[in-house]
């Protein structure tokens, strides 16, 4: 939209009088109606030009009162709802793992929608919380350590937080692996991290729409959406239903697909999960 120029709104000092102009020439009747008119015509024909453009300091006050949609919608209206809705979107995404995408009031959408399951993402690390997802995670295996007192078990994660290094030794192959591919170094730990221990705990946190693990999830959203748009398209993969790294272990949901199940049965998982597309595990 181009600049105009601020167009006043009319007033009936802007308006010829005729009045004077009928006196002045010394006619004697003269048609008031007419004359009411005339100036009502010649108003609005002023309040119909083309209004000036709303400030830009105005735009991007309104653009903080808007949700993801709104801002999505703004960026069709014009060159300067788009740049501020844009930098609104990348105000709020500050600090988050970016990629091409960043800018897309998309990218905001799915952080607002995960702020509402798991609310927003946490202060500090997501291994803060190593012992509570250990807790978690070793809870599903043996429901008896909900007998003993959590805040012990808890200081026990705790004196032992430096496994966190002896597990990453343990998958230093795929973390590797993902950095030769272009991941940060750092994100491909974490990830590898998150979904090589608490797969479980994470879908369990999410289904309850519990804030506990907030920044757990939050790190694997944000790894994804740097990936995907980088990925090729996903190959042939496998991975067990069943069994002690099987699907239905990580989410129950999972036992829906039964051998009988029938054409068009769905169900809802919140379990991050894994498949392979090794050869080894599609011959």
């Amino acid at each position: 939209m181009a600049d105009r120029p601020n167009t006043p709104v009319p007033t009936m000092a802007d308006i010829e009088n005729p009045i004077e102009d009928a006196q002045s020439s010394g006619e004697q009747a003269v048609d008031l109606e007419a004359i009411e008119q005339q100036a009502v015509a010649a108003a609005a024909a002023k309040l119909t030009r083309p209004t000036t453009r709303l400030a830009n300091d105005v735009l991007l006050l309104i653009a903080t009162r808007g949700t993801a949609r709104d801002l999505g919608k703004a960026q069709v209206v014009s060159r300067g709802w788009q740049a501020a809705a844009r930098r609104e979107v990348t105000l709020r995404t500050a600090g988050r793992v970016l990629n091409v995408f960043a800018e897309k009031p998309a990218y905001l959408r799915s952080i607002e929608i995960l702020d509402d399951v798991v609310g927003p993402r946490q202060e500090g690390s997501w291994r803060d919380r190593w012992p509570e997802l250990q807790y978690a995670k070793f809870l599903r295996v043996d429901e008896s350590l909900a007998l003993h007192d959590r805040e012990t078990v808890l200081q026990l994660f705790r004196a032992n937080i430096h496994v966190i290094e002896a597990e990453l030794a343990k998958i230093r192959e795929s973390i590797d692996w993902k950095v030769e591919s272009g991941w940060p170094r750092t994100l491909a730990e974490d990830y590898t991290l998150i979904m090589t221990h608490f797969k479980a705990a994470l879908g369990d946190s999410v289904s309850e729409a519990s804030r506990d693990f907030a920044a757990a999830v939050h790190l694997l959203r944000d790894a994804l959406t740097l990936r995907a748009p980088l990925e090729a398209v996903a190959p042939d993969a496998y991975t067990d239903l069943d069994g002690t790294y099987g699907m239905k272990t990580n989410d129950g949901a999972w036992a829906a697909l039964t051998p009988d199940a029938a054409p068009g049965v769905s169900f809802v998982t919140h379990a991050p999960l894994e498949a392979s597309a090794h050869p080894r595990c599609l011959s």
